[in-house]
C-alpha cells in the first residue's frame, strides 16, 4: 500500500519573517535595534528606569518610571538623538519622555 505524501512544515521564523516584509520589516528592524542597544545608548542608569520604548513615524517615545527620570531625560534627549544617529544610523524626527 502507498504512503500518503508527507506534509511539509513552514517554521514559525519564516512566517513572522514573510508577515514582518509585509508590515515594513525596516521599521520593526529599527525599533528592535534601539531596544537592544539601549543600555549602551542611554547607559546603566537611564536604561534601568526605562520601562518601554515606541518608535512611530520616526519619533521614539520612552516610557519611564517616574515624572523625575521624564525631566531628568530632557536633558539627554540631543545626546541620545545623536547616539542612536552615531550607532545605529537611525534618524529621529524626536524623542518623547512619558511615564
Amino acid at each position: 500500500m502507498a504512503q500518503p505524501p508527507q506534509k511539509s512544515f513552514t517554521s514559525l521564523a519564516d512566517i513572522v519573517m514573510a508577515q514582518l516584509g509585509t508590515l515594513g520589516k525596516s521599521k520593526f528592524a529599527g525599533i528592535s535595534s534601539i531596544q537592544k542597544s539601549w543600555p549602551n545608548i542611554a547607559g546603566s542608569l537611564l536604561s534601568e528606569q526605562t520601562k518601554g520604548l515606541m518608535l512611530k513615524n520616526d519619533v521614539l517615545t520612552v516610557k519611564l518610571s517616574s515624572s523625575v527620570w521624564v525631566q531628568e531625560s530632557l536633558f539627554f534627549k540631543a545626546t541620545l538623538q545623536e547616539k542612536i544617529k552615531t550607532e545605529l544610523n537611525i534618524t529621529l524626527k524626536d524623542i518623547k519622555f512619558t511615564v
